[in-house]
């Protein structure tokens, strides 16, 4: 209690560390998706009768200019018809926001950075998300949601007094050294699945 401002505080009291090598996992995971979508070139190169050489894998362009002069020699001996369908799933010829093909980009940038820049590191961020348990009827309590580090002793809410309630906060894991491009107050784990989402579609495709 908030002997000044007549409140109730919630703090952390426990904070778990980062488990250890998550960073490591997370390029692991980014590299065999990315790698996955060059095996299926090799393969649809291969089911044609051809012979793939070391420029063949799976285009990701955001640029439709840089696409259209590059994916002859990333494509070079897939059919027609892969090569089509490949063309309608460049993030460069997304038409909305639901179209899963920008995430095949965001792949492109963490897995290029993963792989020959640095690792990509993760930090812990209070969730936008607030679980609150009590019996309340038709009274909603009145609080106060704060944006502080996940650290030992920090306030994470405030509330009214003379409510009976649990509060629960939701932690999420961000990147902490992603590049400009992506967004960095969205989860990993959010990241992470909409990629495997594209990935999937791909190979469904």
């Amino acid at each position: 209690i908030d002997d000044k401002t007549r409140e109730q505080i919630y703090r952390f009291v426990e904070v778990p560390s980062m488990p250890s090598g998550m960073d490591v996992l997370i390029g692991e995971m980014l590299y065999n998706f990315r790698c996955c979508l060059d095996h299926l070139i090799w393969q649809l190169v291969l089911s044609e009768g051809n012979i793939p050489n070391t420029r063949n894998e799976f285009p990701i362009f955001s640029d439709p200019i840089r696409y259209n002069a590059e994916k002859g020699d990333k494509l070079r001996g897939v059919s027609g018809a892969v090569v089509a369908a490949i063309d309608t799933l460049q993030p460069c010829n997304s038409t909305g926001p639901n179209d899963y093909w920008k995430h095949l980009w965001e792949l492109q940038v963490l897995s290029n950075t993963d792989k020959h820049r640095h690792l990509l590191l993760n930090r812990r961020a209070l969730g936008k998300i607030l679980r609150m348990y009590g019996f309340f009827g038709s009274h909603v309590p009145k609080g106060r949601y704060l944006n502080v580090p996940v650290e030992k002793g920090a306030v994470f809410f405030r509330g009214e007094l003379d409510v009976d309630m649990n509060v629960k906060p939701t932690i999420d894991v961000l990147f902490s050294n992603a590049p400009p491009s992506i967004r960095d107050d969205l989860p990993v784990l959010n990241i992470v699945s909409l990629i495997h989402g594209s990935v999937d579609e791909v190979f469904r495709r």
